[in-house]
């Protein structure tokens, strides 16, 4: 371990019913051979392996048509030689997983909002002329649900009237969805889906009419909408025009930058029921922005932005957020079987601090009793060397892998105990590694899963 077992211990027995401070993340700005120039009002989409970015404003009433790629490290302008979309900024923009397409609908203009939809394959552009269409509208918020296979579109403004109104496309046809609760009109706001938790996360907007911008989190699950009651709001006040993604490797929807009052910088995670505020990165470079395109990229794990306008004047910069460490699960060595078979150590989350972290006891009877025994050592405890035998308790194939720092007991439900815990959001934690082993009785047997090697994450 990278850490004193006594200062773990402490740590772990005490904090893991309360959260503290929290750790940053660092906005790193990366030197591409070549970038495309200043822009914002454009967005970021991605296809798994690189990041698509179509449009946006340049200057004034400078509009662009252009598309780039981005792969984490490159970027090339992949623009084709004829048949673009005509120039826009603010237009609604996702990429189709299922289908394996670039989706473009409306945007605005030196003529105002638009209703055309524009679908790239990788080579080629295309306009679509399907039976039903939206609107025409800028600054809508728009994603891919994955799990559904459809994007969903939310508001947006025609003109000066600001819309309220769902859709989703099928990849043939769109169709509006009649909700029994619905945020008000809006505009500027992002959304995004949240994988791990089955729904689309929406934040923000102006909401026109010289009503101010939102404060509210707003959850779409494909039938209705749901306020997130009491949520707390990044900056505590309406914000809007920032770059929103949601980080696939931490289960966290992220939000940098924006305006309120005023240019921001910081940066905020969702944790599914409150904004955390994860820092200002001024001393990184990453100065204050709005109308960034921002976006995760599977093929790197990691988040990236690109330009913006920044106060005064549009940038066309590069960055990636990184976290200081990833969370890590694995099992080491097999265990002893009951009467029904091995047992099984499994979880089906990532233990990052801050989250709620479950350890599943799987294949086990209905009358066993069981134990998540969790550890700061796999070399030592009691004054001895691990593993050490299980005999003495009537187990003589069994051996115990962890030093036992915390016990936790369970039951038993539908041939699994499980057992979850929330690792604190401490940095002191950050990168350390302790472990955990099912211990069960059936009877007067006791039998044991393979050891699970944890490994703490965190911003």
């Amino acid at each position: 371990m990278n850490r004193s077992a006594s200062a773990l211990a402490a740590v772990f027995a005490a904090a893991f019913l309360s959260t503290t401070a929290s750790a940053q993340g660092a906005w790193t700005r990366l030197s591409p051979a070549l970038e495309p120039g200043l822009r914002g009002g454009m967005s970021f989409s991605s296809d798994g392996l690189s990041l698509l970015m179509f449009g946006g404003q340049a200057a004034g009433t400078v509009f662009l048509d252009e598309l780039w790629r981005f792969d984490g490290t490159n970027w090339t302008n992949i623009t084709p030689t004829s048949g673009s979309p005509a120039p826009r900024d603010w237009h609604g923009q996702a990429y189709d997983l299922g289908r394996g397409k670039l989706i473009v609908f409306g945007g605005r203009d030196q003529g105002g909002p638009m209703g055309d939809m524009w679908e790239f394959d990788g080579t080629a552009w295309t306009q679509l002329s399907p039976a039903t269409m939206p609107p025409a509208r800028f600054s809508p918020a728009i994603c891919y649900d994955i799990v559904r296979g459809k994007i969903v579109m939310f508001g947006g403004a025609a003109g000066s009237t600001t819309l309220n109104d769902t859709w989703e496309w099928d990849g043939l046809d769109w169709t509006q969805i009649t909700t029994a609760n619905s945020p008000l009109p809006r505009q500027k706001h992002r959304m995004v889906f949240d994988l791990r938790r089955n729904q689309i996360v929406m934040h923000g907007g102006n909401l026109g009419g010289g009503q101010g911008r939102s404060t509210e989190t707003w959850t779409y699950d494909g039938t209705d909408w749901s306020l997130v009651a009491g949520a707390a709001a990044p900056f505590g006040t309406g914000l809007e025009n920032y770059g929103m993604a949601y980080d696939l490797v931490r289960g966290r929807s992220i939000i940098n930058g924006g305006l309120n009052n005023s240019y921001r910088s910081k940066t905020w995670d969702w944790d599914g029921s409150n904004w955390l505020d994860r820092g200002n990165y001024l001393g990184q470079g990453l100065t204050a922005r709005t109308g960034q395109a921002m976006e995760f990229l599977q093929s790197t794990g990691k988040v990236y932005q690109f330009g913006g306008f920044a106060a005064s004047a549009f940038v066309a910069e590069t960055y990636e957020w990184s976290t200081p460490t990833v969370a890590q699960f694995q099992t080491s060595g097999t265990g002893c079987p009951s009467s029904r078979g091995l047992p099984v150590l499994t979880t089906t989350t990532a233990p990052w601090g801050g989250d709620p972290f479950s350890l599943t006891i799987a294949n086990v009877g209905a009358g066993v009793l069981p134990f998540m025994m969790i550890g700061l050592s796999n070399t030592q405890w009691a004054g001895g060397g691990l593993p050490q035998s299980l005999a003495i308790l009537g187990a003589p194939n069994c051996t115990l892998d962890t030093s036992i720092d915390i016990a936790l007991p369970g039951a038993v439900q539908f041939g699994e105990a499980r057992f979850t815990i929330t690792i604190p959001d401490d940095p002191a934690i950050y990168g350390a590694t302790i472990y955990a082993q099912g211990l069960c009785y059936e009877g007067f047997t006791l039998f044991t899963t393979a050891r699970g090697d944890i490994t703490i994450g965190g911003y």
